[in-house]
């Protein structure tokens, strides 16, 4: 019989916690159904980078209409703000997680927030 490690003993344990953690989270609450750690990867990865690309789609597709009209008002730009907000919304709260990037990240994303709303409510005044 094979003898384990310490590191594997603990990954062992790690393990056997979290089926534990999930199993009681199911005896609170029967009704909801338990994703395996695989959905609850494949959804996290389809929420991270399928909507960062669709908000690129957006983005690619505001400019190049912008780029191919020659009089474009200050007030056809709406569009272009809230695909802005959206897209560094996205990376603030799902790509930076710890540290000083999160930070400044999320600045952006509020104060871009901020001017997005304002510009908006003046385009609509």
């Amino acid at each position: 019989m094979k003898q384990l490690t310490y590191a594997e003993k603990q990954q062992l344990a790690a393990k056997i916690e979290e089926e534990r953690e999930r199993q009681r989270v199911l005896r609170m609450n029967p009704n909801t159904a338990a994703a395996s750690p695989e959905v609850d990867f494949i959804f996290n990865h389809f929420w991270k980078y399928g909507l960062l690309a669709i908000i690129f789609y957006l983005l690619g597709s505001n400019v190049t209409y912008l780029l191919k009209r020659q009089d474009v008002a200050y007030d056809e730009y709406g569009t272009l703000v809230i695909v802005l907000m959206l897209l560094f919304n996205h990376i603030a709260y799902n790509f930076t997680k710890i540290g000083w990037k999160n930070r400044v990240m999320r600045a952006v994303a509020w104060m871009w927030l901020i001017l997005g709303l304002v510009y908006i409510f003046w385009v609509a005044a």
